[in-house]
This record gives C-alpha cells, sequence and structure tokens, in this order.
C-alpha cells in the first residue's frame, strides 16, 4: 500500500490531472455525491427527512421502507397543498420529487437549483424546465409575478432569509402562495449549526409582506428521521471507525506508535451529537408554513 501511495506521489502530472478532473467535475455538477447516495440508500428522488405519523416510539423499530414512506408523506404535505393548474416552481428542487409528483397531476411545476447535477436529473427524468441558479441570482424580471405556488422543502435554510424572502415575493403572481418546510434554529448557539436562526426568518417575512396563513408544527413527526441516523452512527459507523482503526494497525505497532496521537485527535473530531434527537428538540424547530402576501 504504501508503494503504490508514493508511486502516485512522485507522479506530478498525474497528480495534477486529477485534481483538475475533481474540481472541474464538483464545478460542473458531475461529481454529486449526495445524489449517489441518497438514490444508492432509497433508490427515490427525495433528498429530506421523513415525515411520521404515528410516530414510532423506538428508533430501533424503524425500516428502511418505513423511511421511505415517511419520506413520501413529507412529500405528500406540500403536494396537497397545491392546487391543480398551479404555475408551480420548486425552490431547491434536489432531484426532482416533487415536480414528479406534481406534473403526474398535470400541474405546470419546474425547478430551481444551484447544483448543475441536479438541474441535469430533473431536465432527463421529468423534461421539465429547470433554473439553474441559487435563489438570489435568479432573472427576476423574468419570473417576476409568474408563478402562483412556490414550494420550499428542507432548501430555503441555505438561503440568507434577508436576501431571499423578497426574491419570493417577487416571483409570486398575485393571490399566489408559498409552501414552505423547513427547519429553523431557535437560538445562535447551537451544536448543530445548520438552519437560520427563526427568529430572523420571521423578521423577513414580516419586512417583506408576508402573512402566515397555515402554520404546523411538524418537529416530532420528523425526528424519528434523525433518530434513525444517530442510531446508525452511534451502532453502526462509530463502531465500524474503531474496527478499522484496530484492524490496521493490529500488525503495524511501530507505526502504530509513531501516528498514535494524531489518530487519537482525529477520531475525536468524529462526533454525533449534533443529530441527536433530544439536542434537535431543545435547539430547533421544524415547520410546514402556507404564506401569502398581504
Amino acid at each position: 500500500m504504501l508503494g503504490d501511495l508514493l508511486r502516485r506521489a512522485v507522479d506530478v502530472r498525474s497528480l495534477l490531472a486529477a485534481r483538475r478532473e475533481a474540481r472541474a467535475a464538483r464545478h460542473d455538477g458531475r461529481g454529486d455525491l449526495e445524489l449517489e447516495f441518497y438514490q444508492a440508500c432509497f433508490g427515490n428522488d427525495y433528498l429530506h427527512a421523513g415525515y411520521f405519523d404515528p410516530i414510532p416510539d423506538d428508533p430501533e423499530e424503524i425500516s428502511l421502507a418505513d423511511l421511505k414512506r415517511a419520506m413520501q408523506a413529507y412529500t405528500d404535505l406540500v403536494a396537497t397543498r397545491v392546487p391543480d393548474g398551479a404555475r408551480v416552481l420548486d425552490v431547491g428542487c434536489g432531484t426532482g420529487g416533487l415536480i414528479g409528483q406534481l406534473r403526474a397531476r398535470g400541474v405546470e411545476a419546474m425547478g430551481l437549483t444551484p447544483s448543475a447535477a441536479h438541474a441535469r436529473y430533473v431536465r432527463e427524468r421529468h423534461g421539465c424546465e429547470v433554473v439553474e441558479a441559487r435563489l438570489e441570482a435568479i432573472d427576476i424580471e423574468r419570473w417576476r409575478g409568474h408563478f402562483d405556488v412556490l414550494t420550499s422543502m428542507e432548501s430555503f435554510h441555505n438561503v440568507p432569509p434577508d436576501r431571499g424572502v423578497p426574491v419570493m415575493r417577487a416571483l409570486l403572481a398575485p393571490g399566489g402562495r408559498w409552501v414552505n418546510i423547513d427547519y429553523y434554529r431557535l437560538r445562535a448557539d447551537t451544536r448543530n449549526r445548520s438552519g437560520r436562526l427563526l427568529d430572523d426568518y420571521r423578521r423577513a417575512l414580516d419586512a417583506a409582506g408576508f402573512e402566515v396563513v397555515e402554520e404546523i408544527d411538524v418537529s416530532a413527526n420528523t425526528a424519528p428521521s434523525m433518530a434513525f441516523a444517530h442510531l446508525v452512527a452511534s451502532r453502526i459507523v462509530l463502531p465500524m471507525i474503531d474496527f478499522g482503526i484496530g484492524r490496521f494497525f493490529f500488525k503495524r505497532p511501530v507505526l502504530r506508535y509513531l501516528t498514535q496521537d494524531v489518530v487519537a485527535r482525529q477520531r475525536a473530531r468524529v462526533r454525533i451529537d449534533g443529530i441527536d434527537p433530544a439536542t434537535l428538540a431543545r435547539e430547533k424547530r421544524y415547520l410546514l408554513q402556507v404564506l401569502a402576501p398581504r
């Protein structure tokens, strides 16, 4: 193994070529690991948590089939709030699961995503238009007032509220609705820093002239997804890491002695408390909202 590593390290031309290829893949979307991972695990076009009803008592009772049904139920929460005949833009469309479901009903749905891999996949799979851009960079004048419904499923937390919410307002046609399902931090100093502050988001809604037509707290219904992820991480992933480290060094005692401090520091950095459902329950809220311009 060490010989192969050294041989590749001294082949500077190939090393630089591999680096250029990896950078190009990230730039044009050919190297989308998230897309490959989710489809390998679930075999569907959803990149979000699940909605469980009833809520299971024990994460050990959750199967992959349960997760797939919950992911479908999550999508249904949004899809059932989209009327027939609406012109829809799915903001942060992922791999197009909601778009496919709406278009099967005859709804004129299209997507928005900054990912070239996702955009290409959705175009090829559903034959619809996909705007390849960040929400803040969309051509507002082209799409101003064009959409009857905007949808966003676990995607708007990537957008700064003070910049993104006014864009959503500009894209809506008179009488339009924005159906949003996402999670928010209750305070700044959370262990898991993903998501925007709920207070900032609400202030942005008010400043842009949105009113909340419907709001449902679905935190408890989405928590089993995190509970299952935490279970897999604590009972399978981390033990596999420890087993792999131990097995690698078993016949390499000198290498173990030389690198034990570095290995210990790197291993200590692998933490899963950020996906602990008890921590998330204290620090975040998951909301389903229907919003309308005042």
